[in-house]
Protein backbone atom coordinates (compact mmCIF):
# COMPACT_ATOMS: atom_id res chain seq x y z
CA UNK A 1 0.00 0.00 0.00
CA UNK A 2 0.98 3.64 -0.75
CA UNK A 3 2.40 5.71 2.18
CA UNK A 4 2.63 9.27 1.98
CA UNK A 5 5.74 11.30 2.20
CA UNK A 6 4.39 13.73 3.53
CA UNK A 7 1.35 14.84 6.42
CA UNK A 8 -1.25 16.50 4.50
CA UNK A 9 -3.88 18.58 6.85
CA UNK A 10 -6.70 20.59 5.62
CA UNK A 11 -6.96 23.89 6.97
CA UNK A 12 -10.67 26.13 6.53
CA UNK A 13 -11.06 29.69 6.21
CA UNK A 14 -14.53 31.03 6.51
CA UNK A 15 -15.38 33.88 4.31
CA UNK A 16 -18.80 33.42 3.99
CA UNK A 17 -20.87 36.38 3.79
CA UNK A 18 -24.15 37.89 5.69
CA UNK A 19 -26.69 36.02 3.62
CA UNK A 20 -26.83 33.01 6.39
CA UNK A 21 -27.67 35.22 9.10
CA UNK A 22 -29.84 37.15 6.95
CA UNK A 23 -32.26 34.43 6.08
CA UNK A 24 -31.84 32.70 9.70
CA UNK A 25 -32.75 35.83 11.64
CA UNK A 26 -35.58 36.94 9.01
CA UNK A 27 -39.30 35.91 9.30
CA UNK A 28 -39.24 35.17 12.62
CA UNK A 29 -43.11 35.57 13.15
CA UNK A 30 -45.40 32.61 12.51
CA UNK A 31 -47.23 32.83 9.16
CA UNK A 32 -50.70 33.94 8.76
CA UNK A 33 -51.47 31.45 6.84
CA UNK A 34 -51.54 28.75 9.54
CA UNK A 35 -48.49 27.73 8.48
CA UNK A 36 -46.43 27.74 12.10
CA UNK A 37 -42.95 27.29 10.35
CA UNK A 38 -40.29 30.08 10.33
CA UNK A 39 -36.45 29.30 9.50
CA UNK A 40 -35.41 28.47 13.85
CA UNK A 41 -39.01 27.26 14.64
CA UNK A 42 -41.85 24.78 13.84
CA UNK A 43 -41.88 21.06 12.23
CA UNK A 44 -40.60 20.24 8.89
CA UNK A 45 -40.18 16.79 7.54
CA UNK A 46 -36.70 16.44 5.83
CA UNK A 47 -35.29 13.36 3.77
CA UNK A 48 -31.79 11.99 4.00
CA UNK A 49 -29.58 9.80 2.05
CA UNK A 50 -29.10 7.10 4.01
CA UNK A 51 -25.52 6.72 3.14
CA UNK A 52 -25.14 10.29 4.64
CA UNK A 53 -26.80 9.69 8.13
CA UNK A 54 -23.91 10.27 10.52
CA UNK A 55 -23.44 13.76 8.57
CA UNK A 56 -26.73 14.08 8.99
CA UNK A 57 -26.96 13.67 12.59
CA UNK A 58 -24.81 15.72 13.82
CA UNK A 59 -25.72 18.39 12.02
CA UNK A 60 -29.35 17.88 13.46
CA UNK A 61 -28.44 18.06 16.82
CA UNK A 62 -25.91 20.86 16.48
CA UNK A 63 -29.03 22.91 15.20
CA UNK A 64 -31.77 21.95 17.54
CA UNK A 65 -29.33 22.78 20.13
CA UNK A 66 -29.21 26.00 18.68
CA UNK A 67 -32.87 26.65 18.30
CA UNK A 68 -34.94 24.32 20.16
CA UNK A 69 -38.61 25.04 18.95
CA UNK A 70 -36.67 23.41 16.13
CA UNK A 71 -38.45 19.95 15.34
CA UNK A 72 -36.71 18.15 12.28
CA UNK A 73 -37.89 14.83 11.22
CA UNK A 74 -35.64 13.22 9.20
CA UNK A 75 -36.78 10.29 7.00
CA UNK A 76 -33.61 7.77 6.29
CA UNK A 77 -34.28 6.19 2.75
CA UNK A 78 -31.93 5.23 -0.07
CA UNK A 79 -31.67 6.96 -2.69
CA UNK A 80 -34.50 5.68 -4.97
CA UNK A 81 -36.89 6.33 -2.55
CA UNK A 82 -35.82 9.66 -1.32
CA UNK A 83 -36.78 11.33 -4.91
CA UNK A 84 -39.67 9.69 -5.31
CA UNK A 85 -41.24 10.81 -1.46
CA UNK A 86 -39.25 14.36 -2.40
CA UNK A 87 -41.77 14.20 -5.62
CA UNK A 88 -44.31 13.38 -3.91
CA UNK A 89 -44.53 15.98 -1.31
CA UNK A 90 -43.63 13.42 1.38
CA UNK A 91 -40.86 15.73 2.77
CA UNK A 92 -40.21 19.32 2.27
CA UNK A 93 -36.44 19.04 1.30
CA UNK A 94 -33.55 16.57 1.02
CA UNK A 95 -30.22 15.91 1.65
CA UNK A 96 -29.26 14.19 -1.43
CA UNK A 97 -25.90 12.81 -3.28
CA UNK A 98 -26.78 13.54 -6.33
CA UNK A 99 -28.54 16.25 -8.27
CA UNK A 100 -31.96 16.45 -9.23
CA UNK A 101 -32.36 14.96 -12.91
CA UNK A 102 -34.24 16.93 -15.96
CA UNK A 103 -37.25 14.44 -15.72
CA UNK A 104 -37.44 15.51 -11.68
CA UNK A 105 -37.06 19.12 -12.39
CA UNK A 106 -39.92 19.22 -15.18
CA UNK A 107 -41.89 16.82 -12.67
CA UNK A 108 -41.91 19.50 -10.42
CA UNK A 109 -42.50 22.36 -13.51
CA UNK A 110 -45.69 20.25 -14.17
CA UNK A 111 -46.97 19.94 -10.85
CA UNK A 112 -46.24 24.20 -10.12
CA UNK A 113 -43.56 23.70 -7.53
CA UNK A 114 -39.73 24.56 -7.89
CA UNK A 115 -36.62 23.42 -5.97
CA UNK A 116 -34.10 25.67 -4.01
CA UNK A 117 -30.73 24.12 -4.86
CA UNK A 118 -27.84 24.51 -1.97
CA UNK A 119 -24.63 23.07 -2.45
CA UNK A 120 -23.26 21.59 1.10
CA UNK A 121 -20.10 19.97 0.46
CA UNK A 122 -18.04 16.46 -1.34
CA UNK A 123 -17.37 13.18 0.38
CA UNK A 124 -16.53 9.86 -1.28
CA UNK A 125 -17.43 6.28 -1.88
CA UNK A 126 -15.30 4.18 0.52
CA UNK A 127 -14.58 0.61 -0.04
CA UNK A 128 -13.51 -1.67 2.74
CA UNK A 129 -12.13 -5.44 3.14
CA UNK A 130 -11.95 -7.52 6.12
CA UNK A 131 -8.91 -6.92 8.13
CA UNK A 132 -7.29 -9.83 7.09
CA UNK A 133 -7.06 -9.12 3.67
CA UNK A 134 -3.91 -7.80 2.65
CA UNK A 135 -4.74 -6.98 -1.00
CA UNK A 136 -5.44 -3.60 -0.12
CA UNK A 137 -5.52 -1.60 -3.13
CA UNK A 138 -7.23 -1.66 -6.34
CA UNK A 139 -6.00 -0.48 -9.92
CA UNK A 140 -8.18 0.97 -12.48
CA UNK A 141 -8.04 -2.00 -14.22
CA UNK A 142 -9.31 -4.02 -11.22
CA UNK A 143 -12.01 -1.83 -10.31
CA UNK A 144 -13.40 -1.92 -13.80
CA UNK A 145 -13.11 -6.02 -14.01
CA UNK A 146 -14.34 -6.09 -10.28
CA UNK A 147 -17.64 -3.62 -10.69
CA UNK A 148 -18.56 -5.71 -14.11
CA UNK A 149 -18.23 -8.85 -12.09
CA UNK A 150 -15.22 -10.01 -14.70
CA UNK A 151 -13.11 -10.98 -12.16
CA UNK A 152 -15.19 -13.81 -9.08
CA UNK A 153 -12.09 -14.94 -6.99
CA UNK A 154 -9.32 -13.02 -5.00
CA UNK A 155 -6.77 -15.58 -6.73
CA UNK A 156 -7.18 -14.04 -10.12
CA UNK A 157 -5.14 -10.96 -8.55
CA UNK A 158 -2.90 -12.73 -5.42
CA UNK A 159 -2.09 -16.43 -5.67
CA UNK A 160 -1.81 -16.81 -1.92
CA UNK A 161 -5.74 -15.21 -1.43
CA UNK A 162 -8.50 -17.33 -3.09
CA UNK A 163 -11.88 -17.36 -2.53
CA UNK A 164 -15.27 -15.75 -4.05
CA UNK A 165 -15.32 -11.83 -4.09
CA UNK A 166 -18.24 -10.98 -2.25
CA UNK A 167 -19.05 -7.66 -2.96
CA UNK A 168 -21.84 -5.87 -0.13
CA UNK A 169 -23.88 -2.59 -0.13
CA UNK A 170 -26.40 -1.39 2.13
CA UNK A 171 -29.63 -1.43 -0.47
CA UNK A 172 -30.41 -2.03 -4.41
CA UNK A 173 -31.59 1.86 -4.72
CA UNK A 174 -28.19 2.60 -2.65
CA UNK A 175 -26.46 6.17 -3.91
CA UNK A 176 -23.36 4.19 -3.82
CA UNK A 177 -24.69 1.74 -5.61
CA UNK A 178 -25.33 3.87 -8.32
CA UNK A 179 -22.63 5.90 -8.48
CA UNK A 180 -20.81 2.66 -8.86
CA UNK A 181 -22.97 1.58 -11.72
CA UNK A 182 -22.42 4.80 -13.55
CA UNK A 183 -19.21 5.37 -13.09
CA UNK A 184 -17.70 1.87 -14.54
CA UNK A 185 -21.21 1.38 -17.16
CA UNK A 186 -22.32 -1.35 -15.36
CA UNK A 187 -25.51 -2.85 -17.00
CA UNK A 188 -28.43 -4.49 -14.61
CA UNK A 189 -28.36 -7.24 -13.90
CA UNK A 190 -25.92 -6.58 -11.34
CA UNK A 191 -23.00 -9.31 -11.26
CA UNK A 192 -23.50 -12.29 -8.95
CA UNK A 193 -20.60 -11.56 -6.98
CA UNK A 194 -22.89 -8.18 -5.71
CA UNK A 195 -25.63 -8.76 -2.45
CA UNK A 196 -27.59 -5.73 -1.26
CA UNK A 197 -27.49 -5.77 2.68
CA UNK A 198 -29.73 -3.42 4.62
CA UNK A 199 -27.93 -0.66 6.21
CA UNK A 200 -24.36 1.00 5.98
CA UNK A 201 -23.84 -0.50 9.73
CA UNK A 202 -25.05 -4.31 8.38
CA UNK A 203 -21.98 -3.40 5.23
CA UNK A 204 -18.99 -2.93 8.02
CA UNK A 205 -20.23 -5.91 10.03
CA UNK A 206 -20.30 -8.00 7.26
CA UNK A 207 -16.74 -7.17 5.75
CA UNK A 208 -15.30 -7.60 9.26
CA UNK A 209 -16.77 -10.81 9.68
CA UNK A 210 -15.91 -12.48 6.12
CA UNK A 211 -12.39 -12.48 4.71
CA UNK A 212 -13.47 -12.40 1.13
CA UNK A 213 -16.00 -9.39 1.33
CA UNK A 214 -15.50 -6.16 -0.22
CA UNK A 215 -17.95 -3.36 0.95
CA UNK A 216 -19.51 -0.21 -0.35
CA UNK A 217 -20.28 2.74 2.19
CA UNK A 218 -20.55 6.60 2.02
CA UNK A 219 -17.16 7.49 3.30
CA UNK A 220 -18.81 10.19 6.11
CA UNK A 221 -19.29 6.86 8.02
CA UNK A 222 -15.92 6.19 8.87
CA UNK A 223 -14.12 9.84 8.25
CA UNK A 224 -14.64 11.60 11.69
CA UNK A 225 -12.17 10.97 13.58
CA UNK A 226 -14.12 12.56 16.53
CA UNK A 227 -16.58 10.11 16.68
CA UNK A 228 -16.07 7.05 18.71
CA UNK A 229 -18.53 5.26 16.45
CA UNK A 230 -16.54 5.90 14.03
CA UNK A 231 -13.65 4.83 15.50
CA UNK A 232 -15.00 1.24 16.27
CA UNK A 233 -16.14 1.30 12.57
CA UNK A 234 -12.25 1.75 11.97
CA UNK A 235 -11.06 -0.98 14.40
CA UNK A 236 -13.08 -3.52 12.21
CA UNK A 237 -12.23 -2.84 8.68
CA UNK A 238 -9.44 -1.48 6.67
CA UNK A 239 -10.32 1.19 3.70
CA UNK A 240 -8.88 0.16 0.06
CA UNK A 241 -6.72 2.70 -1.65
CA UNK A 242 -7.85 3.50 -5.36
CA UNK A 243 -5.82 4.95 -8.40
CA UNK A 244 -7.86 7.33 -10.37
CA UNK A 245 -8.61 7.23 -13.83
CA UNK A 246 -5.60 6.81 -16.07
CA UNK A 247 -7.06 10.24 -18.02
CA UNK A 248 -5.08 11.95 -15.27
CA UNK A 249 -2.04 12.67 -15.58
CA UNK A 250 -0.88 11.93 -12.43
CA UNK A 251 -2.44 8.48 -11.93
CA UNK A 252 0.62 7.29 -11.09
CA UNK A 253 -0.61 5.77 -7.42
CA UNK A 254 -3.54 5.23 -5.49
CA UNK A 255 -5.12 7.04 -2.93
CA UNK A 256 -7.90 6.40 0.16
CA UNK A 257 -10.46 8.70 0.24
CA UNK A 258 -8.76 11.21 3.15
CA UNK A 259 -10.51 14.61 3.02
CA UNK A 260 -6.83 15.76 1.42
CA UNK A 261 -7.16 13.98 -1.32
CA UNK A 262 -11.30 14.87 -1.79
CA UNK A 263 -10.19 18.22 -1.75
CA UNK A 264 -7.79 17.78 -4.44
CA UNK A 265 -10.04 15.29 -6.51
CA UNK A 266 -6.96 12.73 -6.48
CA UNK A 267 -9.31 9.86 -5.37
CA UNK A 268 -11.41 9.03 -7.96
CA UNK A 269 -15.46 7.90 -6.48
CA UNK A 270 -16.23 11.77 -5.27
CA UNK A 271 -19.78 12.83 -4.28
CA UNK A 272 -21.06 16.31 -4.00
CA UNK A 273 -23.91 16.47 -1.14
CA UNK A 274 -26.94 19.09 -1.98
CA UNK A 275 -29.74 20.13 0.03
CA UNK A 276 -32.83 20.56 -2.36
CA UNK A 277 -36.00 22.41 -0.96
CA UNK A 278 -39.48 23.31 -2.55
CA UNK A 279 -40.59 25.31 0.70
CA UNK A 280 -42.81 27.84 -0.88
CA UNK A 281 -41.98 30.60 1.87
CA UNK A 282 -39.14 30.61 4.27
CA UNK A 283 -39.78 28.26 6.38
CA UNK A 284 -37.56 25.39 8.70
CA UNK A 285 -36.24 23.79 5.78
CA UNK A 286 -35.05 26.87 4.31
CA UNK A 287 -33.45 27.90 7.73
CA UNK A 288 -32.07 24.43 8.03
CA UNK A 289 -30.48 24.94 4.36
CA UNK A 290 -28.95 28.18 5.68
CA UNK A 291 -27.70 26.59 8.77
CA UNK A 292 -25.88 23.95 6.66
CA UNK A 293 -24.63 26.20 4.29
CA UNK A 294 -23.28 28.75 6.77
CA UNK A 295 -20.22 28.52 9.19
CA UNK A 296 -20.83 26.19 11.96
CA UNK A 297 -23.16 24.09 9.54
CA UNK A 298 -19.79 24.42 7.67
CA UNK A 299 -17.22 23.35 10.50
CA UNK A 300 -19.44 20.36 11.21
CA UNK A 301 -18.91 18.99 7.82
CA UNK A 302 -14.67 19.60 8.13
CA UNK A 303 -14.53 17.74 11.44
CA UNK A 304 -16.35 15.38 10.03
CA UNK A 305 -13.81 14.79 7.46
CA UNK A 306 -15.49 15.93 4.60
CA UNK A 307 -14.66 18.77 2.11
CA UNK A 308 -17.36 22.33 2.66
CA UNK A 309 -18.78 23.52 -0.59
CA UNK A 310 -19.33 27.09 0.72
CA UNK A 311 -15.71 28.37 2.20
CA UNK A 312 -12.08 28.01 0.74
CA UNK A 313 -10.22 25.05 1.83
CA UNK A 314 -6.54 25.77 2.01
CA UNK A 315 -4.17 22.47 1.74
CA UNK A 316 -0.88 22.77 3.47
CA UNK A 317 1.73 20.34 3.17
CA UNK A 318 4.94 19.65 5.82
CA UNK A 319 7.77 18.29 4.66
CA UNK A 320 9.92 16.75 7.04
CA UNK A 321 13.67 16.53 6.77
CA UNK A 322 16.48 14.92 7.92
CA UNK A 323 19.03 16.49 10.44
CA UNK A 324 22.20 17.33 8.81
CA UNK A 325 25.40 15.28 10.35
CA UNK A 326 28.32 17.58 10.81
Amino acid sequence: MYKARYPIIICLLLFLGMITTVIISCDQTPAKSGNTSTPTSGEVTIGVDATLQPLAQEELSSFQASYPSAKIKILYAPESELFVDFLNNKTSAILAARPMTSKEEEFLRQSKSAATKTRIGFDAIALIINKSNLDTELTVAQQQDLFTGKITDWSIWNKSHSGKIQVVFDHQGSSTLRQIMDSFKVSPPLPSTFSALKSNEDVIAFVEKNPNAIGIIGVNWISNQHDAKVNHFMDQVKVMSLYPSVAQAEAVRSYKPYQAYIAQKSYPLIRRISYINREARTGLATGFAAFLAGPIGQTILLKAGLIPANAPVRLVEFKTSTPKTK
